[in-house]
């Protein structure tokens, strides 16, 4: 799976911290950010969504992906980050 991270994403909006804690998860520098994709909270449920985090900022942004083949919620994935798209391998669904 490849989400873009450059032309087809939007940022929705702005939050001061990042709101929900969670584990396994991935976590992948770009540029001068943090590019946190999925993950499981501590009540079990499994995540898909996708954030940013610039660090020189020290600001959390949601990003929606503007795709039709958005990622099922995943934990225990890899991820990489090559160019300006997020590849993700594996996981538990």
């Amino acid at each position: 799976m490849t989400i873009p991270l450059g032309l087809r994403c939007l940022r929705l909006s702005c939050v001061l911290s990042f709101q929900s804690g969670r584990f396994s998860h991935s976590a992948n520098l770009y540029g001068d950010s943090m590019v946190l994709f999925g993950g499981e909270s501590q009540n079990g449920s499994l995540h898909n969504d996708l954030w940013l985090y610039d660090i020189t900022q020290d600001r959390w942004t949601k990003l929606t992906v503007n795709d039709t083949t958005k990622p099922p919620p995943v934990t225990e994935h890899a991820a990489t980050v090559v160019d300006d798209k997020l590849y993700i391998f594996g996981g538990m669904f």
